[in-house]
């Protein structure tokens, strides 16, 4: 991949088994392409009430348009791996923007997929009324079809992500979120099926029917209700130790969201 976002791709045989991890700061969208439709007739964004510590944040508890932030955060990792690389929103390539793949009432942003801290800046226009969703970092597993049963169980996917000593601080607008560790999540179990074009330039011989199942994430999310029409800027750090990954792994992203007035889908 060119520039800073190289994708941090660990196709290595661990005891037996075939781990493909890497930690990450993307961006979410829909595990099926009908998610614009499944908030119907379920909590929306009206759920963002006071009872949380950071107006304008969704708590990690809620379930912003019918989906707990670990369903989402599942989307999310279909969303960024489903994408082919030409015009990725997290790649930073000529010919990327942040409008690809984005639909629904929900919009995403990401940080850098190597999670090496280098510092990631990005701008992007978004229609009003969309809700935003993004990790601030995360660690995530993904098994081969064709690893031995006892590395496709939950519990084995689920002790190889788990992350330690979090210091995350995130600003928005100027205005620093308090205490923004208490918006960690742990996936739902989730499958992704790549395509034959994907981010790691791996064909069905290396990985079985270009799946990935099953797969678990482990990370610190924001869901915001929709921004005002006008320009916002979106900042955060964060660092945690993982030890899949031999240690610390870093983000370091700033955004700059032009809000236009427009229709909403």
């Amino acid at each position: 991949m060119a520039h800073q976002s190289k994708i941090k791709q660990g196709v290595a045989r661990t005891a037996g088994a075939t781990l493909l991890a890497f930690a990450a700061s993307l961006a979410v969208a829909g595990v099926n392409a009908d998610r614009s439709d499944r908030g119907a007739g379920k909590p929306g964004f009206e759920q963002n009430t006071a009872r949380q510590q950071n107006p304008g944040v969704f708590p990690v508890f809620s379930r912003p348009l019918g989906h707990s932030y670990s369903e989402w955060a599942a989307s999310w990792w279909q969303w960024a791996l489903q994408m082919p690389p030409s015009g990725h929103p997290l790649l930073d390539l000529p010919d990327s923007t942040c409008q690809k793949g984005q639909r629904g009432k929900v919009w995403f942003l990401g940080g850098n997929f190597i999670g090496e801290g280098t510092q990631i800046a990005r701008s992007c226009e978004v229609p009003a009324g969309k809700a935003l969703f993004f990790p601030l970092i995360s660690n995530a597993y993904f098994a081969f079809l064709n690893d031995p049963p006892d590395t496709r169980t939950e519990e084995y996917i689920r002790s190889l992500i788990e992350c330690t000593d979090p210091v995350i601080s995130v600003s928005i607008d100027g205005q620093a979120l308090r205490r923004p560790t208490q918006y960690l999540e742990r996936s739902v179990l989730f499958d992704v099926q790549l395509p034959a074009d994907n981010l790691f330039g791996l064909g069905p011989d290396v990985i079985p029917e270009l799946k990935l199942s099953p797969s678990a994430d482990f990370g610190y999310y924001l869901f915001l209700t929709p921004l005002k029409v006008g320009v916002h800027h979106i900042a955060w750090s964060a660092k945690m130790n993982c030890p899949s990954l031999g240690g610390d792994i870093f983000q370091n992203v700033n955004y700059s969201i032009t809000v236009r007035p427009g229709r909403q889908h």
